[in-house]
């Protein structure tokens, strides 16, 4: 990662920090905010958190992951030849059935 890449992340944290505060107090109750805090603050969770994020870049991970995209792009032909035949359908049809029906330029 270049420095510029680094000083961008890292002016970027506070914003990250606040949208993650609200993400687990929608989801949270300050009782399991608080068992969460604690169990950080044990050994297994401060080694948690230290390789947490660096697990996403594991080599079973980014298999996993390329495996599952792999997966979803095999069905993007047959969806996109899908796609093309029902636009042609409701282009010959006109859009009577639309509203409101406007010409796309």
């Amino acid at each position: 990662m270049s420095e510029r890449s680094r000083a961008e992340t890292r002016a970027l944290l506070p914003e990250y920090s606040e949208a993650l505060a609200r993400a687990y107090a929608r989801r949270f109750d300050l009782k399991q905010l608080d068992d969460i805090r604690a169990f950080f603050d044990t050994p297994t969770g401060h080694a948690y958190s230290q390789i947490s994020i660096a697990a996403m870049s594991d080599p079973d991970v980014v298999a996993w992951q390329r495996n599952v995209m792999a997966r979803s792009m095999s069905h993007f032909p047959q969806d996109i030849a899908d796609f093309a035949r029902q636009a042609a359908a409701l282009q010959s049809e006109g859009c009577a059935h639309v509203k409101p029906c406007r010409e796309v330029k």
